[in-house]
């Protein structure tokens, strides 16, 4: 009721009239809906996006919410990175970048050490999400070439199936880099002349926010239907009009280099559907991988589709105001059952990259609460975690118990993969339940991605460890060097053993 009453003030503040709606959840609280839109114009306008960004401000979690999400300010978390640290190409050649482990001390090394760093006895997860070329550039009439980012298929759906299907009637959630305020613009991309040439409508279905970059011209995130030419998969168009987008703190075009670059070596083709590379796993040559397996250590695959959310700044003070992006995950069940059996064993699991952590720690609480969710779709909500923790208590399973049960629950309904999407935001707080180490670049300060490596190796390992980074002159960020953290335990006890056997190059 006060939420509701706040808002009432700041629309009327602003002359407008917006629609809200209570829904009553008997003992789990209610929910209100908010409805803006500009009848004048029969859309959304700024004048909507004005009291959208009020009632963000206005808006707490309830006290039974509050009792739950960890009370998080991003001010503690912030550092100051200069540009100069912040990695425009690659360390050439590839796995020749370097390598800080964060355990108990901290030791400089280069990636291809890694081999030899590890015991034989543990189990890496990469994420083989493909990123594809997202970046399209077309033309509205009365402006020049306008950038149009692709970022999911709305409604969400799989990225890697909507890929293999016609594009022509797609519709996609994108990000557009010119302002809009009414349903039914187009924007039109061609290729070629004549009767080779390809032409790519793309016509505004919905309009969703203001698009808002520091240094570039502002923009709407928005729905568009594809409509084309000629008789072209999705992926076929994008490989025609599109390019791949390289991070937007890169400031740079893309160059020809980028394009296997900017790839992870064991991205797969049946997984397309990143707008971002998992940047941990481009550190990884094959040899690297071969000499791991060669060793003992085993070795799985999921994939998780990188969104542009995951560059967003977290704007928030508290991250209990910040709607964390959502992402779409697979995992074949061959490959989460060799996990499971890793950890029956005894195995430490290492996720490579903030990406297959988060797919491993979102599976787990998929399959604790299994009965809550749909096996051919599952959806985990931003905090659904912490509230299932705090439910359960001392009571929840094991993590091979929990992904046994998600196994059986998948495969029961006949399918051979597990799939859906998460929301899972891990803040200091986070109990982390399958990752023993976490193997990930350095990142960008207000981002979700530094609340996510401290909850993992705690706020003063991580801040001496990024201060370490920037006196020795690391590189950061996507292009930039790998740090491998450690949970407290027998892998961290392991590694430290070996790093006091020897003395690693810079």
């Amino acid at each position: 009721v006060d939420l509701v009453q706040a808002v009432c003030f700041a629309a009327n503040a602003l002359n407008h009239h917006p629609n809200l709606q209570i829904t009553h959840h008997c003992k789990d609280g209610v929910t209100v809906n908010a409805q803006l839109f500009t009848h004048s114009i029969s859309a959304i306008s700024e004048f909507d996006f004005k009291l959208a960004r009020e009632i963000h401000k206005l808006y707490r979690p309830t006290q039974q919410c509050a009792d739950y999400v960890p009370d998080v300010s991003m001010a503690d978390y912030r550092y100051e990175l200069p540009e100069s640290y912040i990695a425009q190409y690659p360390a050439s050649p590839r796995g020749s970048s370097r390598l800080l482990v964060a355990s108990g001390s901290l030791f400089q090394g280069r990636f291809a050490d890694l081999p030899d760093l590890l015991p034989n006895d543990v189990h890496m997860v990469c994420n083989a999400s493909q990123v594809f070329a997202a970046r399209i550039f077309a033309h509205a009439e009365g402006h020049g070439p306008v950038e149009v980012m692709f970022l999911s298929p709305e409604p969400a759906q799989d990225p890697a199936l909507m890929m293999t299907q016609m594009g022509h009637g797609q519709t996609w959630r994108c990000m557009v880099r010119l302002h809009m305020d009414s349903l039914g613009g187009q924007l039109v991309a061609c290729k070629g002349a004549g009767a080779s040439q390809i032409e790519l409508t793309l016509t505004v279905e919905r309009l969703h926010s203001v698009w808002q970059e520091d240094g570039e011209t502002d923009g709407v995130e928005a729905t568009l239907r594809m409509s084309c030419s000629e008789p072209l998969s999705a992926k076929a168009l994008f490989e025609c009009l599109g390019t791949v987008p390289l991070p937007p703190y890169m400031r740079r075009e893309i160059e020809e280099a980028d394009v296997e670059t900017y790839q992870t070596v064991f991205a797969s083709g049946d997984v397309i559907g990143s707008v971002a590379a998992p940047t941990a796993g481009l550190h990884f040559t094959k040899d690297v991988v071969q000499s791991l397996q060669a060793k003992g250590v085993r070795w799985s695959q999921c994939a998780l589709h990188v969104g542009a959310g995951t560059f967003r700044p977290v704007t928030a003070a508290k991250i209990e105001q910040h709607s964390m992006h959502t992402e779409m995950f697979s995992m074949d069940l061959d490959q989460l059952q060799d996990v499971i059996a890793s950890l029956q064993s005894g195995r430490s699991v290492i996720a490579v990259g903030t990406t297959s952590a988060r797919v491993l720690e979102s599976l787990y609480w998929l399959g604790v609460a299994v009965n809550r969710y749909s096996a051919s779709g599952m959806c985990l909500g931003q905090w659904d975690a912490y509230a299932t923790q705090k439910e359960l208590g001392s009571g929840a399973p094991t993590a091979a118990v929990a992904l046994q049960r998600l196994y059986d629950a998948v495969s029961k309904q006949g399918c051979k993969i597990v799939q859906g999407s998460t929301q899972l935001c891990i803040v200091p707080g986070y109990k982390f339940q399958v990752c023993n180490a976490l193997l990930t670049n350095f990142h960008q300060p207000d981002s979700t991605l530094m609340l996510l490596v401290s909850a993992f190796a705690g706020k003063q390992t991580v801040m001496a460890t990024y201060q370490h980074a920037l006196d020795n002159n690391f590189r950061f960020l996507s292009y930039g060097d790998a740090t491998l953290l450690f949970r407290a335990g027998a892998l961290q006890d392991s590694v430290e053993q070996v790093l006091a056997s020897r003395q690693l190059g810079d």
